[in-house]
């Protein structure tokens, strides 16, 4: 029993530390967002309303032009609602925590099964631990855990993850296509669980086709290039459906209040920057940024900026070389396809937020 409890107790120890890291704020009030989205919102007072959330996006917020289609997230504000017997903050708070235990978890599994892939090793099961661990008390993942209305990244991720889970570890769940059922259920909660599919194209070029950095125009890798592609054109038809839905279920009237699309996309390049820094130095953590757009093509941000998107793609072709570190390859995909959704085009209201590398982080850890 002694060695049965010495196998279980770094998984004991880490996940104590992930509880005891947010320990604190479980008695926190509501901030921001929340103020429209569960503070003021009358639907989450019934457990009655859960099947309404699914087919009307206005029960998602208390301002139409906020409405967006998260059902999930709705329905899970409700439940914490009826356990709490009305908005008790510590409710709310500790579900949050629970949701990002088990991204931890299925990212620590994840980890381990990108790690035995490339190099099989005894400690590959605590370094994956270790990364999981790191990922959910990283400082600068607070803004996610702080805004409840937010756990919408969580379990966007979770269904990332485990989609990936399943695709390598079930032939089954890959012939039936049962490993896109967590993508679509992420989906319920934040449409970017769809970049799933870039990621498993990605991932099939490194694993499958075993793309180790040739030139892009060489016929061997034109030719790996249509075998990944077949991979994961199951997940891409589903991915646009998805979007496609969701996108379709949005309440009329709901906009994301950005302004010009091309000052938006030149601010992404800094917003990038920012985000890689926080990384490593999460100090100056701010849930309301104020960050002003780039509107000329001259400001020093966007050359900084598009001198970090030109360093990720020499460290991804530089990692893909080497049969053993493709894992990081993949990884620095992961965080500039974690990042597309929100830091790309379309524009947002607000240029940077401190909740959108959420997902991202996920890749950039595991790199």
């Amino acid at each position: 029993m002694p060695r049965r409890l010495a196998r279980f107790l770094p998984a004991l120890l880490c996940g104590g530390l992930v509880v005891f890291a947010y320990a604190g704020s479980l008695g926190n009030t509501f901030h921001f967002d929340d103020a429209h989205v569960l503070v003021s919102n009358l639907y989450l007072r019934s457990l009655s309303n859960v099947p309404l959330f699914f087919t009307d996006a206005l029960t998602y917020s208390g301002l139409p032009a906020n409405a967006t289609y998260r059902p999930l997230v709705s329905a899970t504000l409700a439940l914490d609602y009826r356990l709490g017997g009305g908005l008790e903050p510590f409710a709310f708070r500790a579900d949050q925590l629970v949701e990002l235990l088990l991204l931890w978890g299925a990212l620590a599994a994840l980890y381990r099964r990108l790690f035995d892939l490339a190099i099989p090793h005894r400690r590959n099961g605590l370094l994956a631990l270790l990364s999981a661990t790191f990922f959910a008390v990283h400082t600068a993942n607070t803004e996610t855990m702080n805004l409840m209305h937010v756990r919408s990244e969580i379990l966007s991720a979770l269904g990332v993850v485990v989609a990936f889970l399943l695709w390598l570890g079930s032939r089954r769940a890959r012939r039936t296509g049962l490993y896109l059922v967590p993508v679509a259920v992420g989906a319920l909660a934040k449409v970017p669980a769809v970049v799933f599919a870039p990621l498993l194209l990605v991932l099939s070029f490194l694993l499958v086709a075993r793309w180790r950095g040739e030139g892009l125009g060489s016929p061997g890798t034109r030719a790996k290039l249509a075998r990944a592609a077949r991979t994961f054109l199951p997940a891409f038809v589903a991915g646009a459906g998805i979007y496609a839905f969701v996108a379709y279920m949005n309440a009329e009237g709901q906009t994301y209040g950005g302004g010009d699309w091309l000052d938006y996309a030149r601010t992404q390049a800094w917003a990038w920057l920012h985000y890689l820094r926080l990384f490593v130095l999460p100090a100056g953590l701010t849930a309301d940024s104020d960050l002003a757009l780039v509107t000329e093509w001259w400001d020093t941000r966007l050359f900084a900026g598009l001198g970090l998107l030109a360093l990720l793609a020499v460290a991804f072709v530089a990692a893909a070389r080497r049969r053993r570190a493709w894992p990081a390859a993949f990884g620095l995909a992961w965080f500039a396809l974690g990042l597309l959704p929100t830091s790309s085009v379309l524009p947002l209201a607000e240029p940077v937020n401190e909740h959108r590398y959420f997902l991202a982080y996920a890749g950039l850890v595991l790199a």
